[in-house]
């Protein structure tokens, strides 16, 4: 009776080395019976980040606070935690991302902010 060997696990992407075990090749797939080598290549997905490092930066004094933000927290939220960090910012705070305006009920997720982005502060100006 032929027996074979087995390659090692793959545990997170990463191989180690050991002593293989034999097994008996009536244990094998039908199909893998006549076969000298099989390969199996495994992928797991990275999981997406439940947390971003942004940055937000006051348009008056130039100041900058880092904060750390839940992916799926809103703007709102957000606004939350910057009157709580700097109080002198007023009611009307209003804030961009990339360029543009944002609403208070969208999510950082739906925005698309990876670490490292940055929300400014601006002024809407009234007059006719």
């Amino acid at each position: 009776m032929a027996t074979r060997t087995l390659p090692p696990p793959v545990k997170a992407c990463t191989y180690e080395l050991r002593q293989l075990p034999t097994v008996p090749a009536d244990l094998y797939h039908h199909a893998l019976k006549n076969s000298s080598h099989v390969c199996l290549d495994v992928h797991t997905p990275s999981p997406s980040p439940q947390t971003v490092k942004v940055a937000f930066i006051d348009g008056r004094s130039g100041k900058q606070v880092p904060l750390i933000l839940n992916i799926n927290e809103t703007v709102q939220g957000l606004m939350n935690k910057l009157k709580e960090q700097k109080p002198d910012l007023r009611d009307n705070l209003h804030l961009i991302y990339n360029g543009k305006p944002v609403e208070a009920q969208q999510t950082m997720a739906e925005l698309g902010v990876k670490t490292g982005g940055v929300f400014m502060t601006f002024q809407k100006c009234v007059g006719g």
